[in-house]
């Protein structure tokens, strides 16, 4: 005869909500498949105008114009540039500046107006 083993009876783990790795998640009892949590995401706030792009020789600048202000989305110089922005109360400026006297210039002017967009190439003679 063999012996019965005594004591409560081996337990099987009970499947978790949430899922191991390479696991999918399995429906629980109410036959809902369980979420997993997430941290909420921080985002930009979204400009509100409209997006422009404007090429010059010293580089591209990207500004959100709106109905009565601007500000600049981005500035990329080309190569041999540097990127240099102003922002005052009326006006904003993005400015494209090499040490050879060359530069461009992206400005924009909103006072008592809707913004108002102007490029600049400058080359002083040596």
């Amino acid at each position: 005869m063999t012996a019965l083993p005594s004591g409560p009876p081996p337990t099987t783990p009970s499947p978790s909500a949430t899922p191991g790795p390479g696991e999918t998640p399995r429906p629980s009892k109410s036959g809902k498949t369980p979420r997993p949590s997430t941290p909420p995401q921080t985002r930009r706030p979204v400009p509100s105008g409209v997006a422009k792009s404007y090429k010059t020789i010293g580089g591209r600048a990207t500004l959100i114009i709106g109905a009565s202000s601007a500000s600049v989305f981005s500035a990329y110089p080309n190569e041999g540039y540097q990127v240099r922005t102003t922002t005052n109360t009326y006006e904003l400026r993005v400015d494209f500046i090499t040490a050879t006297a060359k530069s461009s210039s992206v400005i924009v002017t909103w006072y008592q107006h809707p913004p108002e967009v102007q490029l600049f190439e400058y080359r002083q003679e040596l």
